[in-house]
């Protein structure tokens, strides 16, 4: 097939050739008769108007084409957007019962920690009584006055 400004022809019968374009082809080829205003015979007239209405039927065709396609899409991302915001819902009900299992177990550790410093708090006055029983003798003896024994310090 010969070619000439990448316009491919194809041969016909008795040797006539025609271009194959495409629509977007045909469209530049109608903005360029109709914007120089090439003035035209009742043939040519008849040929543009068999190009137009050619021309709209395909452009309704893709339209509709392109239409059903951005319905399926948008029918699909809906689903998806369904699927994506339960997911969402189970993490969040998910976490919210981590954070209580957290909290239980913090306030139980929380518990725990305060009776062993009151147990601590209780030995140091135990102990601290015990050493200011047993100080207040040493300081008696050192002075050289003595304190009842109270019976608590055998020493």
């Amino acid at each position: 097939m010969p070619r000439a400004a990448g316009i491919a022809f194809e041969p016909r019968a008795e040797g006539v050739e025609t271009m194959g374009l495409d629509v977007i082809g045909i469209l530049s080829i109608l903005v360029a008769i109709l914007g120089v205003g090439v003035p035209m015979g009742g043939l040519a007239l008849r040929g543009i108007g068999n190009l137009k209405k050619d021309l709209t039927q395909r452009t309704d065709r893709l339209s509709g084409q392109i239409e059903s396609v951005q319905k399926e899409l948008r029918d699909e991302l809906k689903g998806e957007i369904a699927g994506v915001k339960g997911e969402i819902v189970g993490l969040r009900d998910e976490l919210k019962g981590d954070i209580a299992d957290l909290r239980g177990e913090l306030k139980g550790d929380i518990a725990g920690l305060r009776d062993r410093i009151d147990a601590v708090h209780s030995e140091m006055v135990e102990v601290r009584m015990a050493l200011s029983d047993r100080v207040a003798r040493l300081e008696g003896t050192v002075f050289g006055v003595p304190l009842p024994d109270t019976g608590t310090d055998p020493a």
